[in-house]
């Protein structure tokens, strides 16, 4: 139980990832010769704050997370039947993995992560001398708060406990170290270039996106400025003078000048100001259009939705884009980010439970927009069964070469046309399948 109530310690508690001491990562001085603004993403508190503080960033891949998450979990044997049965350890993970989440919370948040950082943790609880498949526990673990053990060896080798000595998790005061059977790593499709056998980490693609994420919060503050003060409108002067000119305003004149300038529109602010000095205006306008704020947010944002394969016109904030569009769109995004990656969770969790003679499959054909394209399939099976039927019926092919041609496994063997009402056929030999080779495929008298 150490394990588990270390790794629960993790749902209360926060500290920043990195070798910063917990300074913000994201800084803007507005005085000269002070620092530009800058955005470290080669940290793990960097990228965390840009899912935080970059709305586009954090809108995509909770949507995408979100996605994942209305894939059915199956397990199935060699021929994709249920095998539910023979594996009731590790179907009731799919029903409750934790004590806290649900599987589609786990999912969720393991998604997250991934997008995030690149990579996610899955760590598997079960008791000594037991089997992961025997798990009574499985925990999403933030890469943050996971290092990894390796053996500097990797290539020349067959089993994981040759390159991976183990998993440490810092929990701040202790370390607790995991075995390799105990913990699944998974990395995310964005390959990490500098991979070897001292750096088996993932890299994440919001490391690519330092510039969209900067320029995207500098607009965002732009706009948030705009709306709240207007910005920079004018100069206010004195107007005084006396024999020798102009007379300055004194420091307190200045205070008070400027707190009397709190006014605006919004319902707490004044609409008047009252001056005792005699004071001028000089105008500092601008037309705001040229600054072009939400053109280049929004080009930024195409780059950002590019990066994690999410189709743009999905986004709340495209006008025009009709039903038909998004329809198309959201079947694109299931089938260039979604169902690919399906496919590995499904393959990682197989090697690690070790299912023997069973399989994990991940189906989302109940998903509103894949049915459609489901029923598009048959649609179009139908016309080419139509088609196959008159080439069967005038012995252009046989039934196994129809099977074929539909996509369909050759589980009956042979060359022939069938008895009717006979699967099995006929082994004669004959090209008719049957021992007259009449065309109604009936024996003679």
């Amino acid at each position: 139980m150490k394990y588990l109530d270390a790794i629960l310690s993790l749902f209360s508690r926060q500290r920043p990832l990195s070798g910063s001491g917990g300074a913000d990562f994201m800084a803007y001085a507005g005085d000269l010769g002070a620092p530009a603004f800058c955005v470290d993403l080669k940290s793990f508190y960097g990228l965390r704050e840009a899912y935080d503080k970059c709305s586009p960033v954090s809108s995509i891949i909770n949507k995408l997370s979100t996605a994942m998450t209305n894939g059915k979990w199956w397990i199935v044997d060699e021929n994709d039947s249920d095998a539910s049965k023979q594996n009731k350890a590790t179907l009731n993970l799919f029903t409750s993995p934790n004590p806290l989440q649900t599987w589609t919370e786990l999912i969720f948040q393991a998604e997250a992560y991934r997008y995030v950082f690149g990579e996610v943790f899955f760590y598997f609880s079960f008791p000594v001398g037991f089997s992961p498949s025997e798990s009574t526990c499985i925990w999403v673990i933030s890469p943050g708060y996971v290092e990894i053990e390796e053996t500097g060896k990797l290539y020349n080798q067959t089993n994981i406990e040759n390159i991976i000595k183990g998993y440490a998790l810092d929990m701040g005061n202790e370390r607790i170290r995991i075995s390799p059977d105990e913990m699944l790593h998974i990395k995310d499709s964005f390959a990490n270039l500098d991979f070897n056998p001292r750096d088996l980490r993932g890299k994440s693609r919001i490391t690519t996106l330092e510039y969209e994420v900067r320029n995207i919060i500098q607009a965002q503050e732009a706009i948030y400025s705009l709306n709240k003060d207007r910005g920079a409108q004018g100069i206010i002067t004195n107007k005084s003078k006396d024999a020798s000119g102009n007379i300055p305003l004194t420091p307190a004149e200045k205070e008070k000048i400027q707190y009397e300038l709190k006014y605006g529109l919004s319902e707490r602010q004044k609409k008047v100001i009252l001056a005792d000095v005699d004071l001028g205006w000089q105008q500092m306008s601008f037309n705001v259009k040229d600054l072009m704020l939400f053109e280049g947010i929004k080009a930024n944002i195409e780059n950002v939705a590019d990066a994690f394969n999410y189709p743009f016109e999905l986004l709340a904030n495209q006008k025009g884009t009709t039903f038909d569009n998004k329809s198309e769109s959201e079947k694109i995004m299931y089938q260039d980010a979604i169902i690919p990656f399906s496919k590995i969770y499904a393959e990682k969790f197989t090697n690690h439970l070790d299912l023997k003679g069973s399989k994990i499959v991940i189906d989302f054909s109940e998903v509103e927009c894949l049915r459609e394209a489901e029923k598009e399939k048959a649609e179009a099976l139908k016309l080419h069964n139509e088609a196959n039927e008159i080439s069967f019926r005038n012995k252009i092919v046989t039934r196994e070469e129809w099977r074929e041609i539909i996509g369909m496994d050759q589980k009956i063997k042979g060359n022939s046309f069938y008895e009717n009402g006979n699967e099995n056929g006929n082994e004669s030999g004959n090209e008719d399948g049957n021992e007259s080779g009449n065309e109604d495929g009936q024996k003679e008298d």
